[in-house]
């Protein structure tokens, strides 16, 4: 609704006009009624009404005077001058300061209804056309604040500092902006997040809601804040201070770069982060994980062929600790499971049907710290590393195991009929030869295989049902059977599993 004041030295005049005009109708709400030009005056300071309706001649300050102070302050404030002399010198004052009503008492209520539909009209549309200023503004600040976050994200994708310079050239000019940097240290991972909500939330609403960048590598946030942003250095030195006052940031430790120019800005930006081979780019409410895959498998492949080739010790202990903190700076899952099968794939540690045991295990995780924890639990046989020098089991023993992961679901899964459809051989036969080529027995190893896949799958989701889960792993038609042998082999039920999980 629109806000209306009324101000007139006559109480019968004021309360006529308030009692006599269907207001709630006109979407008009009159928020007070003044006696004079001086009270008139304070309640417009107070309640910036839309429409003012005053009298020429009131005491203490009179309407003109009242429209002349407030038209300095308040343009856009629409005023109907009411008055008992029909002085053409009063309406042409009155027109300096766009007063279009210039009505004579006594008015009747059509004529004030008229103006007041026509201002509220015209208030309606100026308020229309001012919120379309702000949204183009808005949009001419976020377009700019996503091309320069496209050319953040391209140049530490690409690591080339004037790959956006040309493409963006046509609609802006980086190089006239300025930047703040900001360098939040000690931060753990699991905090990143928190760290960046509880930033933007210190740091109240910006305008035209254009937010910072962030960035993030290994235990170090960077807040990158553009002039456009209205972010300045005061500000930047009170949020730190602000979130150093929370437990869960007392940690963290500070350094602002201020001022810098872009090319400056981009200069520093790939010093500090071209040794990460994951980068984690927050802009415009979008998440992006820069991660160089090509780069950092590289990387560790070198890394593995100096352990295969190193004889002295302290190096060799130095090379494999190195090698351990690449495994855990990465936090894609998929990245780090073809890691470690890959890593498995060169120890000389384990059997084959341990490694493809590990493998299985590894493919179905999600989670990296699970996948950590399988790394820890088997550290020695992953830093094993050396050129195989025979072959552990025979074909069609391995065509045996890899059928079997494959197969994992099928609950008529057997050696005999693996034996006789698949590889067309006495099943006795292939029976003695799997023992004593793998150590095992053929229904042993597939209990083990079945077990360790219900334990991924209630690891990964606690809430999905005993029988779900003895289908995916090829016991669906017995689940009081599953539940059995999972406590057989891991010492506990199913439903304990869950529990000491959660």
């Amino acid at each position: 609704m629109l806000k209306v004041i009324i101000a007139d030295d006559e109480r019968n005049i004021r309360e006529g006009i308030k009692l006599s005009i269907p207001w709630t109708e006109l979407d008009l709400m009159v928020v007070d009624t003044c006696r004079n030009g001086v009270d008139a005056y304070s309640s417009i300071l107070e309640y910036t009404p839309d429409i003012v309706i005053t009298d020429i001649r009131m005491p203490k300050m009179d309407g003109l005077a009242l429209i002349r102070n407030c038209y300095a302050l308040f343009p856009d404030t629409k005023f109907i001058i009411l008055s008992g002399y029909n002085d053409f010198t009063y309406a042409q004052e009155a027109i300096q300061y766009k007063v279009r009503f210039f009505l004579l008492k006594p008015c009747s209520k059509e004529k004030l209804l008229t103006s007041l539909n026509d201002i509220r009209q015209e208030c309606v549309q100026q308020k229309l056309q001012q919120e379309l200023s702000i949204s183009y503004q808005k949009s001419i600040h976020q377009f700019e604040a996503n091309l320069l976050g496209d050319a953040l994200l391209q140049i530490l994708s690409t690591g080339k500092a004037g790959i956006m310079h040309d493409i963006n050239a046509d609609y802006i000019d980086f190089q006239n902006y300025s930047f703040h940097l900001l360098f939040a240290f000690y931060l753990e991972p699991d905090l990143a997040d928190d760290f960046r909500r509880a930033f933007l939330q210190k740091s109240g609403s910006f305008a035209y809601e254009v937010q910072p960048f962030f960035l993030y590598v290994r235990n170090t946030m960077l807040i990158i804040c553009s002039n456009h942003n209205y972010i300045g250095k005061t500000d930047l030195i009170k949020i730190s201070t602000q979130l150093n006052e929370c437990d869960r940031f007392q940690s963290v430790e500070y350094e602002l770069e201020d001022n810098l120019l872009f090319q400056d800005l981009i200069d520093l930006l790939l010093r500090k982060v071209k040794r990460y081979a994951e980068i984690f780019f927050y802009y415009n409410h979008h998440f992006f994980n820069i991660c160089k895959y090509d780069e950092l498998i590289e990387h560790i492949h070198n890394i593995c062929q100096e352990i295969k080739l190193e004889n002295e010790q302290a190096i060799l202990q130095k090379l494999q600790h190195q090698l351990i903190e690449e495994l855990r700076n990465v936090s894609k899952v998929t990245l780090l499971r073809v890691l470690l099968i890959d890593l498995l794939s060169q120890s000389v540690s384990l059997n084959t049907l341990k490694i493809q045991e590990l493998t299985n295990l590894i493919s179905q995780e999600d989670d990296c710290n699970h996948l950590y924890q399988i790394f820890d639990s088997n550290k020695s046989a992953f830093l094993s590393f050396a050129e195989k020098s025979e072959k552990k089991h025979s074909d069609y023993i391995d065509k045996i195991l890899t059928y079997t992961m494959e197969h994992l679901s099928d609950p008529s899964l057997t050696l005999k009929s693996i034996s006789e459809k698949i590889l067309f051989m006495n099943p006795d036969y292939v029976s003695r030869q799997f023992v004593i080529q793998t150590g095992t027995k053929y229904s042993n190893y597939l209990n083990n295989l079945r077990i360790n896949s219900a334990k991924n799958i209630l690891r990964n989701d606690p809430q999905k049902k005993i029988y779900e889960v003895a289908q995916e792993i090829g016991l669906g038609n017995n689940p009081q059977y599953f539940s059995s042998l999972f406590k057989q082999y891991t010492g506990i039920s199913p439903t304990e599993f869950i529990a000491k999980q959660e």
